[in-house]
């Protein structure tokens, strides 16, 4: 006998008929109709609208061409895309030793940072300049101009090209992590 049956026969047994709400609603709504309610009681946030946990610092990176041109997508050549691939997945971790750097001297500093870069003809940085930061010490900055001037991407098609690196950043849930120890005669912990 299925589940939904039973309020049928209880309903039949008593002499109520078919009850209307029962046969009207599926499972799903009659989970969603008993739980809404109860999570709205007493200001409660519903839970699709509560902020995931996530420990680790947040580094958002985007890239626009100011200078020079990239077509907007390519197979076999530099473009705005791949760029933005590339600055992402080859930034991130320099990106957040500085930024975890900053946390450990300023707790709860967040904010971004516009760096131009120059790209020459061979993807290595020719040249970075801080724009403008929203960080608390401009040595926090310079950290994040420096991991910009330490990148290296795909030729471009065109030679050399400007562009503008927006690093946008925000603490975690979980403190940053200890300090790496200082190495001695080349040796240490990595």
């Amino acid at each position: 006998m299925s589940p939904w049956a039973l309020p049928f026969l209880i309903a039949a047994a008593a002499g109520l008929g078919a009850p209307e709400t029962t046969a009207a609603r599926s499972p799903a709504s009659t989970f969603e109709s008993t739980a809404t309610p109860a999570l709205a009681v007493g200001g409660a946030t519903p839970l699709a609208k509560r902020r995931k946990y996530h420990p680790a610092v947040r580094v958002l990176v985007e890239t626009k061409v100011v200078a020079g041109t990239l077509p907007a997508r390519g197979k076999h050549t530099l473009s705005r895309k791949q760029l933005l691939y590339q600055v992402r997945s080859r930034g991130y971790w320099p990106f957040r030793r500085c930024y975890e750097a900053a946390l450990r001297k300023h707790p709860g500093a967040e904010g971004h940072t516009r760096v131009r870069m120059t790209l020459g003809d061979d993807g290595t940085v020719s040249a970075a300049r801080l724009l403008e930061t929203k960080l608390p010490s401009e040595e926090d900055a310079r950290c994040l101009v420096g991991a910009v001037r330490a990148l290296s991407v795909e030729p471009a098609p065109g030679g050399r090209i400007d562009v503008d690196v927006s690093i946008k950043l925000w603490p975690g849930d979980a403190p940053p992590p200890p300090a790496p120890e200082p190495k001695e005669n080349g040796i240490g912990s990595d």
